[in-house]
C-alpha cells in the first residue's frame, strides 16, 4: 500500500470516509513526512488551517508500521484535548480505513492518574462519610469504582474534581510493584499497554521528560525509559515546544516542595508498623543513631526553610510587585542577607543528607521499595540544596536565567532556567531519534522558519522545511481591516487608548450584529474596555473572561450557543478556539501582542543581545508577536464556508515598517488599503451582509 492509494481521489480514504475530500497540500505534506521517515531526517512543516495535518502525519506513520511491525511512532501534542481527539477519533478512523490492525495507546503524565493506594488511605480517613452520597468525596469514590482508565480527563464531576489532587499518583510516594494495588494500578496498566502498542499518543511534557531521563541515565531510544522505545516522533503544535521545554528543564526550589518532601519522609505509615521512612532505614544503619539524627535535622531544616520563605517574601514584597523577578546585580545587593540565609540552608540540607547516606549500608537492597522511595526523596532534597547554593551566584545570562516566581499561594519559588534550550533539545533528541517531525500552523515569521529553528536548536542543521497553505479561499472569505488613522498604543497612555478601543469595538460589534471574539493582551485592558462596550451596547450580550472565576469551556460553550453574543478574552483564547460557522464572524485584536519586556527570560535575552550588538526587538519581540498574531487571527476561518473580518485596532501596525511581517503571516486575503476609523462599520456591513 502506497500513499497515493490512500489519499488520491477515489482512493482508500475517500471510499471509506464519507466526509473526506482530497487536498493537494495534505497529500504533499504526507509525502514529505514519508520521505523524512525513510531518510531518517528532521522535518519542520507548517500546515495552514483546513489541511488536515493529523491525517498527513498519521497515514505515513501507519504505513511505516504496516511495512515493519517492529517500528513504533510517538505522537506528542500540547494538550489533553488534542491527545484525546487523536486517540479516540483520528487514529481509529485511519486504522479501520486502512485495515491496519495497529495497536495504539494514549499516555498522560503520572499526576493525571488516580493512585489507588492514596485513594484507599483517604477512604479510611473519611470513613464517616461513606453513607453520605452527596459529599464531594463520595462522588469521587463513586467515580474511582466505575472508571475504566482512572484518568483526570475521565472525571467530569466538578465537585469530585476538586479533590483529585489528593489521590493523584505521585512518584515520591509510589511503591511500584511492592504496592498492594499494583495489579489494579491505572498508571502501570497504561504503561503495560503502551509497550504493546505501535503508536503512542502523549504530550510534550511527557516526551521531554522521557528525553531528559534518557540523557541523564544514558539510555538509547531502542530501550524503554519514561516512554517505551520508539523509532520516529511527531511533535504536533510544535510552537509550544520551547516554552514547555524551558519549564521542564529548569531547576527550582520552593518551600512547599521542600516541606512536602520532608513530610513524605517523616509521615508515619501503617504498613511500616507505625514508623516513618527514616525510622525504617535503621535496618540499614552502619552507624547507630544516624536515622534519629537525620530525623531531627529534617525538622530543623523544615523550620529554617519556613523562616527563609517568610524573609524572602518580606524582602521581595518591599522591592517589587512583579510576579516574575529576574535576579540581577541590583537585586543581589539588596538581598545579601537572603543570599546568606539561602547558602546556610543549602549547607544544612547537604550536610545532613550526606551524613545520613554515609551511615547506611544499602548495597544489594535494590528490591526494597520503601528504601527506594526514601532515596528518591533524599535525591529531591539534594536538588533543592543545589538550587539554593547556586541561585544567588553572580548571574551569567548566556548560560542560565535565575528568577523568582510568585506562586498561587503568594510565596516565591527560586527558578533557574537554561538560556539555550535548543542545545539541550539537541542532546536529548536530534542526534538520537531516527526521525522527528515538527508540525504546527504557526512556525514561520514572514514565511521564514529561521526564528523557530533558532529557538529549538536546529539553526544550520540538515532539516527539511516546508509550508503548506490553507485550501480555504481567504481572498473571498476573509477581510483584514487596519485603520490608517488608528490610535497607536503607547505605554502610559492607557486611558485614552481604552476609550478609543471601546468606541471602535462598539461600532464594529453593532454593525456585525455580534458574533465577535475580541482578544486582549492584559486582564486590565479587557476589564476596562468590556465595561465601556457593555455600557454602550446594553442590548447585546457581552461575555468576558474573568480570571479564574469563569470556566474557559463554559464561556466558550455559551459563546457558541448564542451566535449573536460577543466574547472578550485574553491569554488562552488566542489559540485552541474552534468556532466554525457564523457564530464567529468578527475577530478584533485590541492591541498588538508584543510580549512584556519585563519577563525574566526576555530581560536576560535582551542583555545578551545588547552585549553582542544585536536587536532584541527584531530577534525576540517582533517574531514572538507575529506568532501570537497568527494564532489569534487563525481563530476566524475554521472551515471552508466560514466568512469573517479581522480588525486590528493598534495604529502601530499602520505606521511601522514591520507591518509586512504581520500581514504576510496570514493567508492572502481581501485587504482594503483605504480603511479608516469612520468607514470601518460600512466595510464590515458590505463584506458580511
Amino acid at each position: 500500500m502506497e500513499l497515493d492509494d490512500v489519499f488520491s481521489p477515489g482512493g482508500i480514504l475517500s471510499s471509506k470516509l464519507p466526509f473526506y475530500s482530497y487536498r493537494d497540500s495534505q497529500y504533499e505534506m504526507a509525502k514529505k513526512i514519508e520521505a523524512a521517515f525513510k531518510d531518517e531526517r528532521i522535518a519542520v512543516l507548517e500546515a495552514g488551517t483546513g489541511i488536515g495535518k493529523s491525517f498527513s502525519y498519521l497515514v505515513p506513520a501507519f504505513l511505516e508500521i504496516m511495512r515493519d511491525k517492529k517500528k513504533r511512532v510517538v505522537i506528542a501534542t500540547s494538550t489533553i484535548t488534542l491527545e484525546n481527539q487523536l486517540f479516540e477519533k483520528d487514529i481509529p478512523l485511519i486504522n479501520e480505513a486502512l485495515g491496519a490492525g495497529v495497536e495504539s495507546q494514549i499516555l498522560f503524565g503520572r499526576s493525571n492518574y488516580v493512585c489507588l493506594a492514596a485513594f484507599k488511605e483517604k477512604e479510611e480517613e473519611l470513613a464517616v462519610l461513606k453513607d453520605d452520597d452527596a459529599s464531594d468525596f463520595s462522588r469521587l469514590r463513586a467515580w474511582v469504582y466505575s472508571t475504566e482508565d482512572g484518568t483526570l480527563s475521565d472525571l467530569k464531576d466538578k465537585r469530585a474534581l476538586s479533590l483529585f489532587h489528593e489521590i493523584a499518583s505521585d512518584i515520591n510516594t509510589c511503591k511500584g510493584a511492592k504496592c498492594p494495588y499494583f495489579s489494579e494500578c491505572f498508571f502501570y496498566e497504561s504503561r503495560k499497554k503502551a509497550k504493546k502498542a505501535r503508536i503512542i499518543v502523549t504530550n510534550h511534557h511527557l516526551f521531554i521528560l522521557d528525553g531528559r531521563s534518557r540523557l541523564e541515565r544514558n539510555i538509547d531510544y531502542d530501550e524503554d525509559a519514561v516512554l517505551p522505545s520508539f523509532d520516529y516522533a511527531v511533535l504536533d503544535e510544535a510552537h509550544h515546544l520551547e516554552e514547555e521545554s524551558s519549564r521542564l528543564l529548569s531547576s527550582s526550589y520552593s518551600y512547599e516542595a521542600l516541606r512536602k518532601t520532608i513530610d513524605n519522609l517523616l509521615k508515619k505509615e501503617k504498613d511500616l508498623g507505625g514508623r516513618n521512612k527514616v525510622e525504617y532505614a535503621r535496618t540499614y544503619e552502619r552507624r547507630k543513631g544516624a536515622s534519629s539524627e537525620f530525623q531531627k535535622s529534617l525538622k530543623v531544616i523544615r523550620d529554617d526553610a519556613e523562616r527563609f520563605d517568610s524573609a524572602l517574601m518580606m524582602s521581595l514584597s518591599a522591592l517589587t510587585r512583579e510576579a516574575e523577578i529576574l535576579l540581577d546585580e541590583r537585586l543581589l545587593g539588596a538581598l545579601k542577607d537572603i543570599a546568606d540565609f539561602s547558602s546556610e540552608l543549602s549547607r544544612k540540607i547537604s550536610n545532613s543528607t550526606l551524613s545520613f547516606m554515609g551511615a547506611l549500608d544499602i548495597e544489594g537492597s535494590e528490591s526494597d521499595a520503601t528504601l527506594s522511595l526514601l532515596l528518591r526523596n533524599i535525591s529531591s532534597l539534594s536538588s533543592y540544596s543545589h538550587v539554593l547554593s547556586s541561585f544567588f551566584s553572580i548571574p551569567d545570562y548566556s548560560k542560565s536565567v535565575p528568577y523568582f516566581l510568585r506562586e498561587r499561594s503568594g510565596r516565591y519559588s527560586l527558578q533557574i532556567s537554561p538560556m539555550d534550550i535548543g542545545a539541550m533539545l539537541g542532546e536529548m533528541f536530534y542526534s538520537r531519534i531516527k526521525s522527528i517531525i515538527f508540525s504546527s500552523a504557526t512556525l514561520t515569521v514572514g514565511k521564514e522558519f529561521s526564528h523557530f529553528l533558532s529557538r529549538v536548536g536546529l539553526k544550520g542543521a540538515d532539516t527539511i522545511c516546508a509550508r503548506y497553505d490553507s485550501p480555504f479561499n481567504f481572498k473571498r472569505n476573509l477581510m483584514l481591516l487596519i485603520p490608517q488613522d488608528g490610535m497607536p498604543y503607547k505605554i502610559g497612555d492607557d486611558e485614552r487608548y481604552y476609550s478609543y478601543a471601546s468606541s471602535v469595538i462598539s461600532d464594529a460589534i453593532k454593525m456585525s450584529g455580534g458574533g465577535a471574539l475580541v482578544l486582549f493582551t492584559s486582564n486590565e485592558m479587557l476589564s476596562r474596555v468590556s465595561e465601556m462596550v457593555s455600557a454602550s451596547l446594553p442590548d447585546m450580550r457581552i461575555l468576558k473572561q474573568d480570571g479564574r472565576k469563569v470556566n474557559r469551556k463554559k464561556l466558550l460553550d455559551a459563546f457558541k450557543a448564542d451566535k449573536d453574543s460577543s466574547l472578550f478574552a485574553t491569554s488562552s483564547f488566542w489559540e485552541g478556539v474552534d468556532v466554525p460557522g457564523d457564530t464567529l464572524r468578527l475577530l478584533i485584536i485590541a492591541k498588538l501582542p508584543f510580549s512584556s519586556p519585563t519577563t525574566p527570560m526576555n530581560k536576560a535575552r535582551e542583555r545578551v543581545l545588547e552585549i553582542e550588538n544585536r536587536s532584541s526587538f527584531y530577534e525576540i519581540s517582533l517574531p514572538d508577536a507575529v506568532i501570537k498574531f497568527k494564532q489569534g487571527a487563525g481563530r476566524l476561518i475554521r472551515s471552508e464556508g466560514d466568512k469573517g473580518v479581522v480588525l486590528i485596532l493598534d495604529g502601530r501596525l499602520a505606521r511601522n515598517g514591520y507591518r509586512r511581517f504581520f500581514i504576510e503571516s496570514i493567508p492572502e486575503c481581501y485587504f482594503p488599503e483605504d480603511c479608516k476609523i469612520d468607514n470601518i462599520a460600512d466595510k464590515i456591513e458590505s463584506f458580511l451582509f
